[in-house]
């Protein structure tokens, strides 16, 4: 390997790594929060997708992802101002 692809494949698996912590940390905050929630409020908690709700920030992202293809179809016939409105109130 030439030193310039070297650098390239240190620096993708730096990057993915420091991508994965994130992503890491704020799935595990995500779930103390909810569970800090549920003490606060006297109920369980998120219990619902896998042993102690450990699953439940994966299932939320595929809810999320799911969810915002149903927001743009709902949208789909006034997408002219979702894009138009923003370039009009910057000219303003």
């Amino acid at each position: 390997m030439t030193e310039l692809s070297l650098r390239l494949a240190v620096s993708f698996v730096q990057i993915l790594a420091e991508v994965s912590i994130v992503m890491l940390t704020v799935a595990i905050m995500t779930l103390a929060e909810r569970k800090v929630l549920g003490w606060m409020q006297d109920r369980m908690g998120p219990m619902e997708v896998g042993p102690y709700g450990i699953l439940q920030p994966l299932a939320d992202g595929v809810n999320l992802l799911c969810a915002r293809k149903h927001y743009f179809a709902v949208l789909k016939g006034q997408a002219w101002g979702h894009l138009r409105l923003p370039r009009l109130a910057s000219l303003c």
